[in-house]
């Protein structure tokens, strides 16, 4: 143990403690959860539990989205995606049953899928920008 950490260790302070948490560190140790290979990517975030009125409106999107990637060309499964989605994202924000951090996320996921397709979309432009004015305004990463 060098003498600055033994030191600091000695004084008892809080930085002794901090030292004392990094000194393995410091001596070639690895800290816990290294050499651990991360895959580059963010973890996808697990399903969330609808609630029950919602349950029928995320059947509905995934059945939109489904036959829409089935046929990408095609105009009435494209407008059906669109519609399904647009809807589910707004019933997901204004839903009282879900939490505030669970709600926006998902009503931000689906509004950008649809603007992905429609840009100026009537409902998902001024929803979307809404929540992520609202992120802005509390100092608030946007999620992605």
């Amino acid at each position: 143990m060098n003498v600055t950490l033994r030191r600091l260790l000695l004084g008892g302070t809080v930085c002794g403690l901090i030292a004392l948490g990094t000194a393995g560190i410091a001596l070639g140790q690895k800290p816990a959860g290294a050499g651990q290979k991360s895959a580059g990517k963010a973890k996808p975030e697990p399903p969330v539990k609808q609630p029950a009125a919602l349950v029928p409106l995320e059947r509905a999107y995934l059945k939109a989205k489904s036959s829409f990637a089935k046929k990408p060309k095609d105009k009435a499964a494209r407008e059906e995606f669109i519609k399904r989605a647009t809807v589910f994202g707004h019933e997901s924000m204004v839903s009282p049953d879900l939490k505030a951090n669970v709600k926006y996320r998902q009503a931000l996921r689906l509004y950008r899928e649809v603007l992905k397709l429609e840009p100026q979309h009537p409902v998902a432009r001024p929803e979307h920008d809404l929540i992520v004015k609202i992120y802005e305004q509390m100092g608030r990463p946007v999620p992605k």
